[in-house]
């Protein structure tokens, strides 16, 4: 788990790689930088030690052969089954980057399949001078991309390409999609115009000539949705006992390394699973810390049903509390820590957990991300149960954006001036892969919707406090069962995701029960805006730099969120958006 840079180019030296490497150190302090430099290559690379801690893992690493260099960012969790299909590779550690290297001495792109974990990467062919660059299966881990001066700059981290010189520009399309529809992170394009991102699942293979009209190769598929399903034919019971068996395998691949870890617990069913899963898996009697995210107030913490989940060893308890105060002192920092528009004050919160972990000498901690989304965990699914494929769409017909996770009224786009530099892109429907709205809905939201934002964040408020987190249900082996899963199975009238409360029932039959009562998953953010951190909000949407954007009707701003202080509101996303967007021009010094 680490950071890497790269320049392909002309314009590769030491001096810049070292820079933009600086300015994601977070990524990996165990080994700030290392780097590797020839004619028109630089690369860099930040280490955080999690399997073979020794300086025998260090990157950027060369092949057996010598005509392979790696900078790596990420963990393959399967290193050591694929090591021993490759028994014959002359290995000179134990990490899995160098299992990685072995595999593509073997196969080449071709292994890319074969990996199961999050990874973004770099492979020099110094044969075939080209450069080849590749993203896991659904983006946990980033790969940023720009051109300047016929030079391609990589970075695991926006901050790092501007560091090598590429300016800060808005995308406007972008923020018009955030701004007017309320989706971000949802292509391969990023709020700076000109930086984007690799697709997932893909791979590309660049060329000297494709710097010269800066123009990148066609991104391959290595991995895609499958066209044709067999569909699960048993029965319930056989199906829970499949998808429990399957579900605990990934877990005993997420739990490898040399390094303590621990386990992000908030009290729903998806983090009660991995709890329960890791708590039988895990060898030995030693404890096992566990962090659960609280505001203060009960009807936003969680620590009452982490609680109730059952537990057969010492687990090490940590609440970790998160303030109004904080949130509004921290919004900067946190905002350039993400680079995008921050999610909301529990994207805060969560940046905090695990400053807290790593304080306490935890370098890893596991969440259960991707079990909504594979099966069927969102209450917009419900009113799909039925629908047609084609009403999975971003708007309706009247361009009402659909599928907030409360369903109420969350944007103002009436409030953005006709003349400002706002626009929005092309993008309104995602694919459509399946036959039912209902499973075409998890896919936009695993893949366009959701999930990216949460990857980007998550990452992000990892990796600040460096610590690597893992995503034990979030791989295509896991996925691919899933879609085979009948809908009935997955999302019913009366509850959602049926069969893991199936498999709970016969595990966890009393905790089953308290998950019938809880709610999901949420942060006191309406409060907190409209009680506690008023002059903060005000202050932002008054300040002279919020006006020049050119972007809103200032004084309808300021009348909007006078009436949210005295009449409140279902929802107070676009009051968040005011403030993300002014914060952001003011810390990247963006130009328009």
């Amino acid at each position: 788990m680490c950071g890497l840079n790269f320049i392909f180019g002309s314009g590769a030296n030491a001096d810049t790689i070292s820079a933009m490497a600086n300015a994601q150190a977070h990524r990996g302090p165990d080994k700030l930088f290392s780097g590797m430099m020839e004619e028109g290559l630089a690369f860099g690379h930040n280490r955080l030690s999690i399997i073979d801690v020794s300086d025998d893992g260090s990157q950027p690493m060369a092949s057996a052969s010598g005509r392979y260099t790696i900078v790596f960012n990420g963990e393959i969790y399967n290193y050591k089954e694929i090591r021993a299909e490759l028994s014959g590779y002359p290995y000179k550690s134990q990490s899995d980057t160098e299992v990685l290297l072995a595999a593509w001495e073997k196969w080449g792109v071709a292994a890319l399949p074969k990996f199961i974990g999050m990874f973004a990467l770099a492979i020099w062919d110094k044969t075939d001078r080209t450069l080849t660059i590749a993203r896991d299966w659904v983006g946990i881990k980033p790969l940023y991309l720009a051109f300047k001066d016929q030079t391609l700059y990589g970075g695991s981290e926006i901050k790092s390409l501007l560091k090598g010189g590429i300016p800060a520009r808005a995308d406007w399309e972008i923020w018009g999609d955030y701004l007017k529809f309320g989706i971000y992170n949802h292509s391969t394009r990023t709020f700076f115009a000109g930086i984007t991102a690799l697709t997932p699942g893909h791979y590309m293979v660049i060329a000297e000539e494709n710097l010269k009209n800066e123009r990148l190769p066609e991104a391959k598929a290595y991995w895609s949705v499958p066209e044709k399903r067999d569909m699960f034919k048993g029965t319930e019971a056989d199906l829970s006992e499949d998808l429990w068996a399957r579900l605990e395998q990934n877990v005993r691949l997420h739990i490898r390394s040399d390094v303590p870890l621990g386990l992000n617990l908030s009290g729903g069913m998806d983090s009660a699973t991995l709890c329960l899963l890791m708590d039988k898996l895990l060898d030995g009697d030693q404890p096992l810390a566990c962090y659960t995210m609280g505001y203060g107030h009960p009807d936003y913490d969680e620590i009452i049903y982490a609680d109730a989940i059952p537990k057969t060893r010492a687990w090490e308890r940590h609440e970790v509390i998160f303030t109004p105060q904080e949130a509004q002192d921290n919004f900067e920092r946190d905002l350039y820590c993400m680079e995008e528009p921050v999610g909301g004050v529990a994207t805060q919160a969560y940046k905090k957990l695990h400053e807290v972990a790593r304080s306490h000498g935890v370098k890893v901690l596991l969440e259960g991300q991707g079990i909504d989304e594979l099966l069927g965990g969102y209450g917009h699914y419900k009113s799909l149960l039925g629908a047609a494929k084609n009403e999975n769409t971003v708007t309706s017909k009247d361009g009402t954006p659909l599928f907030y996770q409360d369903n109420s009224k969350f944007l103002a786009p009436e409030l953005i001036l006709p003349r400002s530099p706002v626009r929005h892109s092309a993008l309104r429907d995602f694919d459509q892969p399946f036959d039912t709205a209902v499973e075409n809905a998890m896919v936009a939201d695993l893949f366009h919707r959701r999930v990216p934002r949460v990857l980007r964040m998550n990452d992000r408020v990892s990796m600040a406090h460096s610590v690597e987190l893992r995503e034990p249900f979030l791989t295509h082996d896991l996925a691919e069962f899933c879609w085979k899963i009948p809908v009935e199975y997955k999302v019913k009238p009366h509850q959602s995701k049926s069969i893991l409360k199936t498999c709970l029932d016969s595990r966890a039959p009393d905790f089953a029960k308290t998950c019938e009562k809880k709610r999901g998953v949420s942060a006191p953010q309406r409060e907190w805006l409209r009680y506690h951190m008023v002059d903060f909000v005000q202050d932002t949407l008054r300040s002279k730099s919020f006006a020049e954007l050119g972007v809103f009707d200032v004084g309808g701003v300021h009348e909007s969120y006078a009436d949210f202080l005295k009449h409140g509101a279902e929802n107070s996303f676009y009051i968040w958006q005011w403030v993300n967007i002014a914060k952001w021009f003011e810390i990247f010094k963006a130009s328009a």
